[in-house]
């Protein structure tokens, strides 16, 4: 069990449980407030939408703010001589096709699904994000996109993981691919944003 925990499965189902958890804590959170007459439900399309949304975000910093040693402790194997806190990541400036084309670089199957999970880690955000904006322009999806990548990136040497600019390309190529994706289905039920926002 341990075992699959650490691989790259057991990271996503960990990131998965939690933003259920916090998905189900945002839904109770939301009919009280409606019930209290703080708030009103909207278009059923935009609820799940901001559902999904924070269960995204959720699972997102499930999958890179939290340390791995919240996770250790949560399953009993806290390692004593893992810090706790300062800055312990590291940093890349320098993207991995410069140096997979200098040869310094081989295009491994762990290489392969780093990429691959960077690119569809963001996705949803570039289908989502399109319907929750007032105008969908690409423009606008990819600018607020970045800015969260750069926060995402800029966070996680701070909890023991990597600054890495790999990490900004794939996840704003994610995020292209969402848009696109987005584009496609809006094309086919051109209806879609009517009911979300």
């Amino acid at each position: 069990m341990s075992l699959f925990l650490d691989m790259v499965g057991g990271k996503f189902l960990q990131a998965f449980l939690f933003a259920l958890c916090i998905g189900i804590i945002y839904v109770c959170i939301r009919f009280v407030m409606v019930k209290k007459g703080k708030s009103s439900w909207g278009k059923i399309g935009r609820e799940i939408l901001k559902f999904l949304m924070v269960c995204y975000f959720a699972g997102i910093i499930a999958l890179v703010w939290v340390p791995d040693w919240f996770w250790s402790i949560l399953y009993g194997r806290y390692d004593p001589g893992v810090g706790l806190g300062g800055i312990r990541g590291s940093f890349n400036f320098v993207p991995s096709i410069y140096r997979y084309l200098r040869g310094e670089l081989t295009g491994g199957s762990w290489i392969r699904t780093m990429i691959l999970g960077n690119i569809l880690m963001f996705v949803p955000l570039g289908i989502m994000l399109p319907l929750l904006l007032k105008k969908n322009r690409i423009y606008d999806t990819m600018k607020i996109s970045l800015m969260i990548v750069l926060v995402v990136e800029i966070v996680q040497p701070f909890v023991g993981r990597s600054f890495d600019v790999d990490d900004i390309i794939y996840n704003a190529l994610g995020v292209l691919v969402g848009f696109v994706l987005y584009k496609i289905v809006n094309c086919i039920f051109p209806d879609l944003r009517r009911y979300c926002c």
